[in-house]
């Protein structure tokens, strides 16, 4: 389509309104190249893994109720499929950001719910995540694909498990025969592959049609793989997954998990789907994407004080603000350092120092990033300097663009809704110290003291930089552009009172921060106004931003400083 007059005044004007940021934010830097940041420990993924493995081991705790909401979606999933008419594949998709337990989730889902199952995980080989790739199984089924080896794959899994469990029709019963097999029999993944080679040339499909209400689950994590790996006439693993699967009537089903950046890879629409259009089958079970697992840690502050304020900004009580991801990895390093774990939760957090702290803000900040250990300023990606920023200042990305999708699939964004044709993904960055901790890392990362305000600037201008562009492509809202530029600027005032980590959390006098904010001129000038000057001394302690719905009252207000953050209250609030 040809740029009319209309169209390019908007632009014209859209480039207008974005000038701003560069101008204000501009004005804090000079034109010196910037430097390599500083990268994070070389040992960070090492690390990381040992705790991640310990941390899936610590007692499962749900406050929020996610096994039973979920469970309630696969029960009503399962008799959609075996009641209802026109639905294509027994499967639906857990979507939601790293670091929320969605594999621990479908662990004790099964596991509480007596669920026979199996768990696939076809995480990279060298990722830095937990669980493992299941390697004999992910590599039989992705090297090579064929719909016959996915087919004779799901046959196998199931006369398995006939075979061990005897047809047994109590699902409870045929749950403790199945899990007992898998813990007594070595090289179950092997196991299966073997049959599935053997059962390639034949055909049928097997019944399980006596489990009765609870079937069968496969369960299959990091399945992003499915939609990328493809046999040579470009059909995916996913397809062919879904093919299998739509064969069985009653007695089998299958939930995928991933942060994919689209969910509708998964679910895509009528429209981008050829097995839907051919079949007429145009249904599609619903993702489920409602795990919520902020704070499960994190004992509800009472009435504060500023004494008060001061212990919960402190790390032992940060790292349980937030996901579940930042408590769970410190938990799981104290547990794996110890042979007599008989502390229990709270305790261990409670000896959370800054060395804990930091190892969790510089995994925030490499989750930021998409996963890059070393980086360059130059070198992150759009939706990388846009999470960056939305983690602190709540920049508004567009939920049909894929910025979105891709901030919560990789960048630690939170999804709060899916479009019911699950083309578009509403994603925030809700109240996490840690995040906003991590985005202040990424920026102000340089080593050497001396250089860090002057590289740190040239960090944020090559962010801002990225926001313009995507201003004026709108792929972020270009609305109320003036109060996000002040968002920025109050960061970066915050930053230049703190400039370091271990600092982030301070509590800094009212006088101090404006000191940075508006210089010392503007400040004298601004104390001789002043009849009482007593409210300089005031102290305060902002990260962050989060938007709120409601108006908030004094406490709702130390409550949000006691983590760190500042409200951006409803447009014309009073």
């Amino acid at each position: 389509m040809e740029d009319g007059p209309e169209r390019r005044d908007l632009l014209a004007k859209r480039a207008a309104i974005t000038s701003r940021i560069e101008q204000n934010l501009l004005k804090l830097t000079d034109s010196t190249e910037p430097q390599p940041a500083a990268a994070l420990h070389s040992d960070l993924h090492e690390i990381s893994m040992k705790r991640l493995e310990a941390a899936w081991k610590i007692e499962y705790t749900d406050p929020a109720s996610n096994t039973d909401r979920l469970h309630r979606h696969l029960t009503e999933s399962y008799e959609n499929w075996t009641k209802a008419e026109g639905f294509y594949a027994p499967y639906f998709a857990v979507f939601q950001s790293s670091g929320h337990g969605k594999s621990r989730l479908l662990k004790e889902l099964c596991t509480s719910r007596q669920i026979p199952h199996l768990y696939i995980c076809f995480r990279p080989a060298q990722s830095s995540g937990y669980p493992l790739r299941t390697r004999d199984i992910a590599d039989f089924l992705t090297r090579d694909p064929s719909q016959n080896k996915w087919d004779a794959f799901l046959r196998a899994v199931l006369f398995l498990f006939c075979d061990v469990t005897k047809h047994e029709s109590d699902s409870g019963i045929a749950y403790g025969m199945w899990e007992n097999y898998k813990d007594t029999t070595k090289s179950l993944e092997a196991m299966i592959c073997t049959s599935a080679k053997n059962l390639l040339e034949s055909s049928g499909i097997v019944s399980l049609d006596h489990l009765g209400p609870s079937p069968f689950l496969f369960v299959i994590d990091e399945a992003r793989e499915l939609v990328t790996a493809t046999d040579k006439f470009g059909l995916s693993c996913f397809r062919m997954l879904r093919r299998g699967l739509s064969t069985y009537g009653m007695g089998i089903f299958a939930i995928l998990m991933d942060t994919l950046a689209s969910i509708a890879n998964f679910t895509p629409t009528v429209e981008n789907d050829p097995s839907l259009r051919l079949t007429g089958k145009n249904n599609l079970l619903p993702p489920f994407h409602l795990v919520v697992t902020v704070d499960m840690f994190s004992e509800p502050p009472a009435p504060l004080g500023a004494d008060q304020i001061r212990k919960e900004l402190e790390p032992h009580n940060l790292v349980t603000k937030g996901r579940i991801l930042w408590a769970s990895t410190v938990l799981g390093r104290k547990r794996a350092s110890r042979s007599n774990n008989v502390s229990t939760d709270k305790q261990l957090l409670d000896e959370t120092d800054l060395h804990d702290w930091k190892f969790i803000v510089e995994l925030a900040a490499v989750k930021l990033l998409g996963g890059q250990i070393q980086w360059y300023a130059d070198s992150l990606s759009r939706v990388a300097a846009l999470s960056v920023l939305s983690a602190r200042a709540q920049v508004s990305i567009a939920p049909t663009s894929d910025s979105s999708a891709l901030s919560v699939g990789s960048h630690l964004g939170t999804c709060v809704s899916i479009s019911e044709c699950q083309d578009a993904v509403f994603s925030m960055y809700p109240s996490e110290p840690a995040v906003a901790a991590g985005a202040f890392h990424v920026v102000w990362a340089h080593p050497d003291p001396k250089l860090r305000q002057k590289e740190s600037m040239n960090n944020y201008a090559k962010l801002l930089s990225h926001l313009q562009t995507s201003l004026v492509q709108g792929i972020v809202d270009a609305g109320q552009c003036g109060e996000l530029v002040a968002r920025l600027l109050l960061n970066i005032a915050w930053d230049f009172c703190v400039e370091s980590v271990e600092k982030f959390y301070s509590m800094i006098s009212l006088e101090d921060f404006l000191n940075n904010l508006i210089g010392s001129e503007r400040l004298d000038r601004a104390k001789k106004a002043l009849d009482d000057k007593t409210i300089l001394g005031a102290q305060l302690c902002f990260t962050h931003f989060i938007p709120i719905s409601y108006v908030p009252n004094e406490q709702d207000l130390i409550k949000l400083m006691s983590r760190g953050a500042a409200a951006i209250c409803q447009r014309n609030q009073v």
